[in-house]
């Protein structure tokens, strides 16, 4: 029975965050469309940028470490460090 409880607490708040998303999308769709684009494309850039950033690093680092550097290992240490968090678990072994 208590399975069943987290589950469908698990289940509410899915439904919670579904409208909330549904909420933002209406309030984007009824801006300027020139804002929208310009969130996009900032958006899209700074996505690409973690994306090529994580890449080149699991490319640096492959020939300085023993284990390779899985590309889920990269995006993490690429974000920590953007964030200026640091957590210091995973680090970089090359000199770059």
């Amino acid at each position: 029975a208590s399975s069943q409880t987290n589950l469908a607490f698990f289940r509410v708040v899915r439904v919670m965050r579904l409208l909330r998303m549904l909420r933002v999308h209406r309030l984007m769709s009824h801006s300027d469309s020139d804002i929208q684009r310009q969130v996009f494309v900032v958006v899209f850039t700074f996505i690409s940028i973690i994306f090529i950033t994580a890449g080149l690093l699991q490319t640096v680092e492959e020939g300085t470490r023993d284990t390779r550097l899985e590309l889920h290992e990269a995006l993490y240490l690429t974000v920590i460090t953007v964030s200026t968090v640091g957590y210091g678990d995973i680090s970089p072994e090359s000199y770059l």
